[in-house]
């Protein structure tokens, strides 16, 4: 992997409380290729990073008062600048050492080599995109980008956690798309990609930013819908419903019109978390076999 792998234009951060420390990494990296955004404290560094969405983060660990912890915790916690591997800079022994337990990538020995740093940023920014990518594909399904059926079961756990706890409802709906073979036969599965790829940018577009949505398999997918009731989840698939069917998907052979159906439930407390997906399965059939293009709740459980 090399360096233009990264962004087009790979960024980091530098925070350092010695103007000319800051100064040295920020020009070698800038030498290297990258932009460099430079700070003097550990707030205005996570702000940096929350705000420029680096590749990499340089810290002085010497700093007075720099609160490493809080300065890893607080990265990692972005939604923004999570996954951002620090290189540390130290003149002390046991810091390096400190510092690599605590969760920083990496490290350089001060006075700094500002070449020798450079190495170790690009290095570290090159771990972590891969990192990510392990960490994507574990829990992203490939063609839509929403999350794969793995990681939506981890969720409905989570769901059915909270909702003992709480007492909350939530609710769970199932989307299969109408004649799915139909397309591949008489399209070719490339337009049937498409057509899969249309149906998982409308779950995403339409659901609310609570919700949790999904490929749970083949032309199906699934939406998690924390504190809703069955009327909230059946209008929650309306929408979707509704908007399939007004997008119109381009194919070879002209413009393809493509429908799903849907089955909504509502968990039951006291009752599994697979409970739901049983439920909706049987919905979503009953939808298929009314006519399709259409919605049906599920009924209670027994």
């Amino acid at each position: 992997m090399t360096e233009s792998s990264l962004s087009v234009r790979p960024h980091a951060v530098v925070v350092a409380a010695v103007r000319g420390v800051r100064a040295q990494v920020c020009d070698a990296l800038r030498a290297a290729g990258w932009t460099a955004t430079e700070t003097q404290d550990a707030r205005s560094a996570l702000n940096a990073a929350v705000h420029t969405k680096p590749d990499a983060v340089v810290a002085d660990l010497d700093m007075p008062g720099l609160d490493l912890s809080a300065l890893l915790s607080g990265i990692s916690a972005s939604a923004e600048a999570g996954g951002v591997p620090i290189v540390g800079l130290s003149s002390t022994r046991g810091g390096p050492a400190d510092a690599l337990r605590a969760g920083v990538a990496d490290f350089a020995r001060k006075p700094v080599d500002p070449s020798e740093v450079a190495v170790r940023v690009v290095a570290a920014a090159q771990r972590q995109r891969h990192l990510n990518g392990l960490r994507r594909m574990a829990l992203f399904d490939v063609l839509t980008g929403l999350y794969n059926r793995r990681h939506m079961l981890d969720q409905l756990r989570v769901l059915a956690a909270i909702a003992a706890r709480r007492g909350d409802d939530f609710a769970a709906i199932l989307v299969d798309v109408d004649g799915f073979k139909r397309v591949n036969d008489t399209h070719g599965h490339a337009t049937g990609d498409e057509v899969l790829s249309i149906v998982a940018r409308v779950v995403s577009q339409v659901v609310r930013t609570e919700d949790v949505a999904g490929r749970w398999g083949g032309e199906e997918f699934l939406v998690l819908l924390p504190r809703t009731s069955e009327e909230g989840a059946v209008l929650a698939a309306e929408r979707i419903l509704v908007t399939i069917r007004t997008t119109p998907v381009a194919t070879p052979n002209g413009v393809l019109s493509v429908t799903a159906s849907a089955g909504a439930a509502v968990h039951h407390h006291g009752r599994p978390a697979s409970d739901v997906l049983v439920r909706a399965d049987k919905a979503l059939y009953a939808a298929k076999t009314c006519g399709r293009d259409q919605v049906m709740a599920a009924a209670p459980s027994t």
